[in-house]
């Protein structure tokens, strides 16, 4: 049998039913409809496609395969300055488009000056105390 009855499991050193076979087998018409090689799926797009991802940014299929899709405006920086942006530097946008790669829009600035461009210090006092108001609700709403 192979399998434990109280337990359900297989018993160590059974050998399974499919062992040696490669993929499943054909039953019924399904050899006729089965994806055939060559045959491109229909969300494919060619090489040096563009599309914008979720976070509002321009990526770039720069080659075949799974997870073949780079961020546009570090392409830009890296075809312009000859290699990406080091370890520790962020590339920004200056008018703060993020669809706009032109080289002469992109900035790069060290982690802590982007922190400091992005901190709610630099908001006026109103917002600053709206926005802290927010954390403190949303504390005591997911406390509960």
């Amino acid at each position: 049998m192979g399998r434990d009855s109280a337990t359900g499991r297989f018993v160590k050193g059974i050998t399974p039913w499919n062992k040696g076979i490669k993929g499943v087998p054909s039953v019924g018409r399904m050899h006729e409809t089965q994806y055939k090689s060559g045959s491109k799926p229909a969300n494919w797009r060619p090489v040096g496609s563009t599309r914008v991802n979720v976070d509002g940014y321009i990526e770039i299929k720069v080659a075949e395969g799974m997870h073949q899709w780079r961020l546009l405006h570090r392409e830009v920086w890296k075809q312009h300055r000859g290699e990406y942006p080091p370890k520790g530097m962020a590339l920004i946008f200056i008018n703060g488009n993020k669809q706009d790669c032109d080289i002469n829009n992109l900035k790069l600035v060290t982690r802590r000056e982007l922190m400091e461009r992005n901190t709610v210090q630099n908001l006026p006092e109103n917002l600053k105390q709206v926005i802290r108001l927010k954390g403190v609700l949303r504390r005591k709403i997911n406390g509960k």
